[in-house]
């Protein structure tokens, strides 16, 4: 990677590659993914398009995103799953414990702890970069021991599960309404 790898190429195109190399000098960083509203508010800002398309349909705003949300974390839960990464590396800097010590939006992990969430990256120089080419701090390094990044996972799979729960409970309860 030469220059820049944040939000969706960190999230997917770095996750989804077996080998990545950092340039020195070049930025990678996340800030968030399809389980962010477990931990933080989306911000979405539909479009003036959006809104015209549900002005004139049926759906109402808030329930169409609930469904894009729900489908985004369905389809993002598989494909981590096939490129056998943990999920919970785009949302660990938003999580209780480290939301709290968190500076800037984009954040990063130690080499180890990518490697133990399944990413194989080589930073050349080292070292991430922190600063951007205008020497601006642009991302903050998370660096978790084994027994911290556990209980981060656990909590984060304890929250997915009660998760698919309620959606199965909604599903349910819809079901026996049309019935």
């Amino acid at each position: 990677m030469p220059n820049f790898c944040a939000s969706s190429c960190a999230n997917y195109i770095v996750t989804a590659s077996d080998n990545v190399t950092i340039r020195t000098g070049a930025l990678l960083g996340w800030h968030g993914g399809a389980t962010q509203p477990f931990y933080s508010t989306l911000m979405v800002n539909s479009s003036w398009l959006a809104k015209i398309q549900l002005f004139f349909s049926d759906a109402d705003e808030e329930q169409s995103m609930s469904d894009f949300v729900d489908k985004w974390q369905k389809e993002e839960e598989i494909f981590f799953d096939l490129v056998g990464v943990n999920q919970a590396v785009t949302i660990l800097g938003m999580m209780p414990g480290l939301k709290e010590q968190r500076e800037l939006s984009l954040y990063s992990y130690d080499p180890e702890t990518l490697n133990r969430l399944g990413l194989n990256i080589t930073f050349k120089g080292g070292e991430q970069t922190l600063f951007s080419r205008e020497g601006i701090k642009s991302v903050q390094i998370f660096t978790l021991s084994s027994d911290k990044l556990d209980s981060l996972l656990i909590l984060h799979k304890k929250r997915m599960n009660n998760n698919k729960e309620k959606l199965a409970t909604l599903f349910t309860n819809k079901v026996n309404q049309t019935s």
